[in-house]
């Protein structure tokens, strides 16, 4: 019989559901940073990328929020910086491999998007913002 989350979760880290070290609390945290996943997902699908790309590719982010989310993913060992005349940031090992699940998951989404967006609905809120036909 499969585990179940949550006697898992108790299996491996009994007792800290509440605590904000848990290492599943964390790093649901570090990963939910509003800018953290277009960062991730920009270096899967470009490589090694210099600061001024990062501009360029992820619309609205400021210089000081890309500097600090590229500060929290190197501190998380999930991107590392590599100094010369010009910085480089690249996906570690544990980046890539984080990227594995995050790939499941935005398929989910896509595969969910309008049953998503009928609950949504169903609760007054707004619809969300689905291109016509981007799920045709």
């Amino acid at each position: 019989m499969e585990d179940t989350f949550r006697a898992a979760y108790d299996r491996h880290f009994p007792g800290m559901q509440d605590n904000p070290l848990c290492p599943i609390r964390w790093m649901l945290d570090r990963i939910g940073e509003r800018w953290s996943l277009y960062v991730l997902c920009h270096l899967h699908d470009n490589g090694p990328s210099r600061f001024s790309e990062f501009t360029k590719a992820i619309p609205n982010i400021s210089n000081r929020m890309l500097t600090l989310t590229l500060e929290k993913l190197s501190e998380n060992n999930l991107i590392e910086r590599q100094d010369g005349a010009l910085s480089i940031y690249t996906l570690t090992d544990l980046g890539r491999s984080l990227m594995i699940p995050m790939r499941s998951l935005v398929d989910w989404i896509v595969v969910n998007a309008r049953e998503l967006d009928a609950g949504r609905k169903k609760f007054g809120l707004p619809p969300l913002d689905l291109p016509p036909g981007a799920l045709d």
